[in-house]
């Protein structure tokens, strides 16, 4: 997670990787675009074979959604965001 700065606020992002992990050990990142500079936090997850096809469903899903409709809802969000209108973040609870 990193933080970045807008103003008189500052935003939280999670920035997600796809990776592997070779028999070596050593984890290969794929990355399709250059990352800000910065301390990051690094979590490693396994997945099933459910799970990679649905992330690829997931992946199609966001790859053929306009960046007009991710900006209107990132606008949303930041005005649910200013005018208090959000739930604290608790990582025990799942939301779906």
């Amino acid at each position: 997670m990193c933080w970045l700065s807008g103003g008189l606020e500052e935003v939280s992002v999670i920035i997600e990787l796809k990776g592997h992990i070779g028999e070596d050990g050593k984890i290969t990142i794929d990355t399709q675009a250059p990352l800000p500079p910065g301390d990051v936090d690094i979590i490693v997850t396994y997945t099933d074979a459910t799970i990679a096809e649905d992330e690829l469903e997931w992946d199609a899903q966001f790859a053929s959604t306009p960046p007009s409709a991710f900006d209107k809802l990132i606008e949303q969000g930041l005005a649910d965001y200013r005018q208090e209108r959000t739930d604290e973040f608790d990582p025990n609870i799942e939301d779906d």
